[in-house]
């Protein structure tokens, strides 16, 4: 009867600790796959990310992240370029955050011009990294604009398949 009993309170124990392990990691972690190509070159279609859901209640998002974004029933994989109160432009395919030049080595392709905007209080401006006209469903466009913070889901840390990391701007003086 006594050995009955402890294995009934090990067996609840048991489903407790499997019960906060599940709370845990699934909000802090996931796992996302892309489908498309507006991140091209950094992230290719159909590959698998590894998401870091908390770090954005620890600190800051910062230029160069790339993040999980939730728009509509889906999900947006996209850099932010630039923060609240931070003015953004692109002239001559050049992205200009706060009138100086953000140096990209992850992109591709030649963004069209876009008149200096100011980005709202608890707001990002995300850029897919593939600039081809039409490649990327980003801020840009007024149906999405800057986003939210509380939209964004986490931080894209790296590819679990193909496996690599994420590239990040050369300047990060902003």
């Amino acid at each position: 009867m006594v050995q009955t009993n402890k294995k009934v309170i090990d067996n609840i124990k048991t489903i407790i600790i499997a019960i906060l392990a599940y709370f845990i990691v699934s909000n802090t972690v996931s796992i996302s796959k892309v489908y498309g190509n507006s991140m091209i070159p950094t992230i290719k279609n159909n590959s698998y990310l590894f998401i870091n859901k908390a770090v954005y209640k620890f600190k800051k998002p910062k230029i160069g992240d790339v993040v999980i974004v939730k728009y509509k029933n889906s999900y947006l994989v996209k850099r932010i370029i630039a923060l609240e109160n931070d003015s953004i432009e692109i002239n001559n395919g050049v992205v200009y955050v706060n009138e100086k030049p953000l140096l990209e080595v992850y992109s591709v392709g030649r963004p069209e011009n876009m008149k200096r905007t100011v980005v709202p209080k608890n707001h990002l401006f995300l850029i897919g990294d593939n600039r081809e006209n039409g490649e990327s469903f980003d801020s840009r466009n007024p149906k999405l604009g800057p986003v939210n913070k509380d939209l964004v889901v986490g931080k894209v840390v790296f590819s679990i398949y193909p496996f690599y990391k994420i590239m990040y701007p050369l300047n990060l003086s902003y």
